[in-house]
């Protein structure tokens, strides 16, 4: 006997009081666990540019790219990093925002792509902690972090730092020794604490020492891997295992790889179990 085929349906333009938003009320109500998939147009209604259209965080891909830490970018990034996280932080959640936290207890996990921290602001604990019902799949903008002890701390201890360094440009005369265009690949040095804690420890125990981290914002660059993907799959696995039935896909038109093998994932399964998959609920920039 051939499965039940998933009803994948795109509501992009259902109208207020449709047959369509009835059917969608309908599969809710008898939906027993439930999986969300968010994307950028969640965000983009409540004011926050696509991130990869002009005016948006990605818009300058060259800056958001994984060596940028490690040239004389990584001030500009730092500081373009803050001034975006505090625009972030003056936008409210919208209604589609808040909606995954109302499904509670049906909600198994909310996996996001934004980074703008909307989600926390709707009531989800977002994280990568068991109990955290919404997962960054980009990481995020509340912190900064050390990529490899995964340690994170406040903008704010860093903000004067940030914000009062001066960026060198070797175009106009102001560093005028290849020692000063060196000396600003380093620029604007955030050493992470608890590396730098390790260190002292080591040093006066005799110890080799060991380098020590460069704190940067706890987003995903664009070239970059997710550095805890295995936490990310292990969630995925114990939410598929939880046997899901209905898979929502909101604001994302599933370009970036990741969150596309994410869909497909779950979809088998739910497909297999005649579960259904809706998408696409909210306008993205497509």
């Amino acid at each position: 006997m051939m499965p039940r085929q998933p009803v994948l349906t795109r509501l992009t333009h259902a109208r207020p009081g449709s047959q369509e938003l009835q059917a969608i009320a309908d599969i809710l109500s008898s939906a027993q666990k439930v999986v969300v998939i968010a994307g950028a147009g969640v965000s983009i209604a409540a004011g926050i540019p696509d991130f990869r259209l002009l005016g948006g965080l990605y818009a300058d891909g060259a800056l958001f790219e994984n060596a940028a830490f490690f040239d004389s970018r990584r001030a500009q990034l730092l500081k373009t990093a803050l001034s975006i996280r505090d625009r972030a932080t003056e936008y409210e959640p919208t209604e589609t925002h808040k909606w995954p936290a109302s499904l509670r207890p049906k909600l198994l996990r909310c996996y996001t792509q934004n980074v703008d921290m909307l989600e926390a602001k709707a009531g989800l604990a977002t994280g990568l902690g068991p109990r955290c019902d919404c997962v960054p799949l980009h990481g995020s903008l509340a912190n900064l972090k050390y990529h490899l002890c995964h340690e994170a701390y406040e903008w704010q201890d860093y903000r004067r730092h940030i914000e009062d360094y001066v960026i060198k440009d070797c175009n106009t005369g102001d560093s005028d020794t290849e020692g000063d265009k060196d000396e600003d690949k380093l620029a604007l040095p955030l050493p992470c604490p608890r590396c730098s804690s390790r260190c002292e420890t080591r040093k006066e125990a005799g110890m080799r020492l060991l380098p020590i981290g460069q704190l940067r914002p706890g987003m995903i660059m664009l070239d970059e891997a997710h550095p805890e993907g295995e936490k990310i799959a292990h969630l995925a696995r114990g939410d598929n295992l939880a046997s899901p039935d209905l898979l929502l896909v909101l604001g994302t038109s599933l370009r970036v790889d990741g969150p596309k093998r994410l869909l497909r994932q779950f979809a088998g399964p739910i497909h297999r179990r005649g579960g259904k998959v809706i998408r696409e609920l909210v306008k993205t920039s497509e």
